[in-house]
């Protein structure tokens, strides 16, 4: 599609490409990947890309939202006993990530008020602007959420790549890891980076769940720059667990739990080329 029916159109224009699988772990999302082109002969700057999502998830008045730096991922919530979790991750990195959510309520509740109109400048300051939670202390309200990214520029004839994954989960835990599993699968299938050496790197980990000691395995074909870490289900950061350069084969990190609560966790390696994450429960 293109933007020939604005005001002023600019001559942007879009391809939009859909991805779904019914394979165990990637049921629960759906990668959309848009591919936008300059094809005029005047650089396009400043230019956001984003989502807008008023899920309203079983009753409306009793949603939330927050954000995940780590994975990039926005999520709202139903409040209620057994609430199901939805959310959208961003799956490239071409510009900064911006996650505004939104108490749909008049006034906005602190925030930018969409109860009247989402008029094209608040839309562009939702895009341009971040704001982690909303539904307020209680038990919620309506809430929305925008996930952006930008801004960025489109030289004559030049392409951009954004793609999201769009999500849900029975819980946090589960929304999170189904946004690790799109990641995983964009890269990989997608993006076809089975075929460079970065997604020739083996993670696991034993025993699960994990008791005493975490040992996690990192198979490399060749010595590359990483650093691997524990985070929680929130994204935030645990502990460094080692960083440096690995050797070509086995390479082997021994984790001890002391100090870490029992429930679930991620361990996340990220070298110069790609991240890798996956999930451990500890329970001591």
């Amino acid at each position: 599609f293109n933007d020939l029916l604005a005001a002023s159109p600019i001559g942007l224009t879009i391809n939009q490409k859909t991805f779904a699988w019914n394979t165990a772990g990637d049921q629960k999302y759906i990668i959309v990947e848009y591919n936008l082109n300059n094809p005029t002969s005047t650089t396009l700057s400043n230019l956001y890309l984003g989502l807008f999502s008023d899920w309203d998830i079983n009753n409306y008045n009793l949603n939330k939202a927050n954000y995940d730096a780590t994975n990039r991922l926005g999520y709202l919530w139903d409040t209620q006993a057994g609430g199901k979790y939805v959310g959208i991750r961003l799956l490239t990195q071409i510009a900064p990530t911006n996650c505004y959510s939104l108490d749909n309520i008049s006034g906005g509740g602190g925030g930018l008020d969409i109860s009247n109109a989402y008029t094209s400048t608040l839309k562009q300051q939702t895009m341009a602007a971040t704001r982690a939670a909303a539904g307020g202390t209680g038990t919620g309200n309506d809430v929305a959420q925008v996930n952006a990214t930008g801004p960025f520029a489109l030289a004559p004839n030049q392409t951009a790549k954004i793609a999201f994954a769009l999500l849900a989960g029975d819980d946090l835990a589960d929304l999170t890891q189904s946004s690790i599993n799109a990641q995983n699968k964009y890269n990989n299938v997608v993006l076809g980076a089975k075929n460079n050496v970065a997604s020739m790197l083996t993670l696991n980990h034993y025993p699960n769940p994990a008791k005493d000691l975490i040992n996690i395995q990192l198979n490399s074909p060749i010595n590359t720059v990483f650093e691997l870490k524990l985070i929680d289900v929130l994204g935030k950061e645990i502990m460094i667990i080692a960083k440096g350069r690995t050797t070509a084969g086995n390479n082997l990190f021994e984790i001890s739990t002391n100090g870490v609560d029992n429930g679930i966790y991620f361990y996340q390696l990220k070298t110069e080329n790609e991240t890798i994450t996956n999930k451990i429960i500890v329970n001591k």
